[in-house]
């Protein structure tokens, strides 16, 4: 049985040159292939990604828990 942590960061880029979406493509293919499940939630405790390792640990499917308060899904 594998281990989840929840923590939530607030990051924000300081150099404007960054362009997002070829930096948000490559970290999402980052997040994906690590082997350790990663959550991001917002402010309000809405899950807002889920990796594959994740969703295999929580033994949830992603589409039907993104966007909804992880309390209701993991009591």
């Amino acid at each position: 049985r594998g281990e989840l942590s929840f923590r939530e960061e607030e990051c924000r880029f300081l150099d404007a040159s960054v362009h997002a979406e070829g930096l948000q493509a490559r970290s999402l293919d980052i997040l994906e292939s690590v082997q350790e499940g990663i959550a991001a939630v917002d402010r309000e405790w809405r899950l807002t990604f889920l990796n594959r390792q994740a969703a295999r640990v929580l033994g949830a499917e992603r589409e039907s828990v993104l966007g909804r308060p992880i309390w209701e899904q993991f009591p």
